[in-house]
């Protein structure tokens, strides 16, 4: 996966906030499937990579969602 140009938001290798919601229903929003180690979380309006047990940011991808979860 690329890398989203800084725009805001986490950084790679930052902790997920408290507040972070895992994000389901993941093909809905045009998000390549989850693999193992990994999941997506929302945090103020972007999607991140993570470590669910860690909670340690792997990559910001909101960029690679699909209009349904602009809108």
């Amino acid at each position: 996966m690329s890398v989203e140009p800084s725009s805001g938001g986490l950084s790679e290798g930052a902790r997920l906030p408290d507040n972070a919601m895992v994000l389901i229903n993941t093909a809905y929003y045009g998000l390549p499937p989850v693999e193992s180690g990994w999941w997506y979380f929302k945090v103020d309006g972007q999607i991140y990579r993570a470590n669910p047990s860690s909670r340690v940011i792997l990559e910001r991808v909101t960029h690679l969602a699909n209009a349904a979860f602009k809108s």
